[in-house]
């Protein structure tokens, strides 16, 4: 049996362009909306998301280990924080404070980046040749009077 070939003429349809859109509409764009009007949801400890990030303390404190530095001491400064406060004038070794941190933000996971007036005093025990120095979560502060 011989193969035959049957052409059929194309048929166009026609678009309903706003039907389309109002489809696309009711999918995506009532679901943003209602999105938008919901309530952001930030963890229970009041932090919001990613504040962890600008904590920029953890490779300064590190560079300080290998200078020579060795205790951290916390300064509240003018900071009337409730998280802050009880962490005033408090010591560790510069090697315990960076030890065991679930994020790399050792001032974030004590309390929480962004307060300019909260630091730590980072110094020597055994040298008075070292002076102490300032960091918070911005960054190095420069010399620090203990």
């Amino acid at each position: 049996m011989p193969w035959t070939l049957v052409e059929k003429p194309l048929k166009r349809k026609a678009v309903d362009w706003s039907g389309l859109w109002r489809k696309f509409k009711d999918k995506f764009v009532k679901k943003r909306e209602e999105q938008r009007t919901e309530p952001r949801k930030s963890p229970g400890t009041g932090v919001g998301p990613g504040n962890r990030r600008k904590d920029l303390s953890r490779p300064i404190l590190q560079s300080l280990i290998s200078k020579g530095y060795d205790t951290v001491q916390w300064d509240c400064g003018s900071s009337t924080c409730p998280k802050c406060l009880p962490l005033h004038g408090q010591r560790w070794d510069l090697d315990q404070f960076l030890q065991g941190l679930s994020h790399d933000a050792p001032l974030f996971e004590r309390s929480h980046p962004g307060d300019k007036s909260c630091s730590v005093i980072i110094y020597c025990r055994d040298s008075a040749d070292i002076h102490p120095v300032r960091v918070d979560s911005f960054g190095l502060q420069g010399e620090a009077r203990l």
